[in-house]
């Protein structure tokens, strides 16, 4: 434990239950709680993560640190005097300490000891992770202090937020942001750093079930990952985070922090259920009823589901070794096909790209689709080399032989706004035709400009939606794209390994 602890006075610190929590945040007015029972919280102006305000100390245990423009680094020296800044503003009010652990295996679990300025960010915490005995020994500590405001002019900062983890004396420091996805991954974080040396691979996907048929769905922000792990088909594992052992898979987390932006009971009835009385919903505008569609505050609308109310939610939170992989792409330019085979080195290829596309609308200054790469679909949570993620993968692969797909999420017939959005419902049977083995047993063939291998026939799939270049108006158009687009790949592969090594 890092010296600096030592000065917490347990004076200060309220270890409450759930429905404690819950009071204290009504009685003293912490956020608004409408006549749902949601407890509405307003982020602004930090709705989302601040990557450049995140630091790993530098120290002995960071050796393996793949040290980027996303893995800073800042001296011991700089940040005990954040940490003491914040030890003395803890000093002066009371705050919230609960116990709890990651990991639904419990041989690999990291135990937390949580310190929180608010009860509600301590209620969010309760039910993130899975909760622990209060005397058991903490692997870390983690301060979250919201209301706490670094000055860069006088403090060792970036800005007045400060996010600092230091591995070597397991501890975490937030500040300056209310957040709550800060508070997962930095968990996140440490665990990627730290499960590899256990021979663990650790995963930013969601994990589900068909019968005995466990599938991995790899994917960032707006790819479908929730959507299509939630279906009412199979049974959930986990939404987000997830771990490959020598046993089989674990889920981290104990919630799905889902972005619920625009969802009605209609069209997303697995997550509008579990919307349960003090479910924690970040940056929706406060009001007695909530409509997710009012992006006004944020794009980024957070709800804190607990896995517990989810009906498909498979209660161990562990299962065995996958036996498909999906990498999904909301691919913008309408050249990848909705679902294609790829081998072995394809998969490293594009587990490495970790690729999807920003849209116009956005982001205020993206006017035409933007190519996204993020290597293991998880650059930012990353702390060592990606090859090292890409060689644990590779293992894995050689070891099990899980069926690996590409599935195109985003556009057909051409770039957005000319093409259009591949429907749900084709992903869905897609999905469902991986499950069931039929797209193990049925005929291929080859796309020759990005070297895809397509499905012939998916019952229930229009075949002319299977290859991208029959759904466009002009052949010419499609391979220009296309060759562009692999080009970009090839250009995004060639970076990162000069870059890594």
């Amino acid at each position: 434990m890092h010296p600096y602890l030592d000065q917490l006075s347990k004076d200060h610190l309220r270890q409450l239950a759930n429905q404690e929590l819950i009071q204290v945040v009504e009685s003293n007015h912490e956020e608004y709680i409408n006549p749902q029972k949601f407890i509405v919280v307003n982020n602004y102006p930090y709705t989302g993560r601040s990557p450049k305000d995140k630091f790993f100390v530098d120290n002995v245990g960071i050796a393996h640190l793949n040290k980027n423009e996303v893995n800073q680094t800042i001296s011991q020296h700089d940040f005990d005097v954040c940490l003491q800044v914040a030890l003395d503003y803890m000093k002066q009010r009371d705050c919230f300490e609960t116990k709890c652990h990651a990991g639904a295996d419990t041989h690999y679990k990291l135990e937390l000891r949580v310190i929180t300025e608010f009860a509600w960010q301590n209620l969010f915490v309760q039910q993130a992770f899975h909760p622990s005995n209060h005397d058991q020994l903490e692997d870390i500590t983690i301060i979250v202090l919201p209301e706490l405001k670094y000055n860069p002019a006088i403090h060792p900062t970036r800005s007045e937020v400060f996010i600092g983890l230091d591995l070597d004396q397991g501890i975490v420091l937030i500040a300056g942001t209310k957040y709550a996805g800060e508070i997962k991954k930095a968990v996140f974080s440490y665990l990627n750093y730290t499960l590899p040396t256990k021979d663990v691979f650790p995963m930013h996907c969601a994990a589900s079930m068909m019968g005995d048929k466990v599938a991995l769905f790899f994917g960032l922000s707006g790819t479908g990952k929730t959507t299509l792990s939630l279906d009412p088909s199979l049974s959930l594992v986990g939404d987000d985070e997830h771990a490959w052992t020598q046993e089989g898979i674990f889920n981290m987390e104990n919630c799905s922090y889902a972005k619920v932006n625009g969802i009605d009971e209609e069209h997303d009835p697995i997550m509008w259920h579990a919307l349960k009385p003090y479910t924690v919903l970040e940056n929706t505008v406060a009001n007695e009823t909530i409509d997710f569609k009012d992006e006004s505050i944020s794009s980024n609308i957070r709800a804190t589901l607990s896995l517990s109310s989810i009906e498909q939610y498979n209660q161990s939170g562990v299962a065995g070794h996958p036996s498909i992989i999906f990498f999904l792409s909301a691919d913008a330019w309408g050249v990848l096909p909705p679902v294609s085979r790829l081998t072995k080195e394809q998969a490293r290829y594009y587990f490495l790209s970790g690729y999807t596309s920003k849209t116009p609308g956005t982001e205020r200054e993206v006017m035409t689709p933007t190519e996204t790469f993020s290597a293991c679909f998880a650059a930012p949570f990353i702390p060592q080399n990606p090859l090292r993620y890409a060689q644990m993968l590779e293992e894995k692969i050689e070891r099990y032989s899980p069926d690996i797909y590409l599935i195109n999420t985003g556009w057909s017939a051409g770039p957005i706004g000319v093409g259009h959005r591949i429907p749900l419902r084709i992903t869905k049977r897609i999905i469902d035709a991986a499950f069931r083995g039929e797209l193990a047993s049925c005929d291929y063939q080859l796309e020759p400009n990005l070297n895809l291998a397509i499905p012939s026939f998916i019952e229930g799939v229009d075949p002319a939606i299977l290859t991208p270049s029959s759904t466009w108006s002009s052949i010419e158009e499609y391979q220009q794209t296309a060759n562009a687009l692999r080009q970009r790949f090839d250009a995004n592969i060639e970076k990162l390994l000069v870059t890594t090594g």
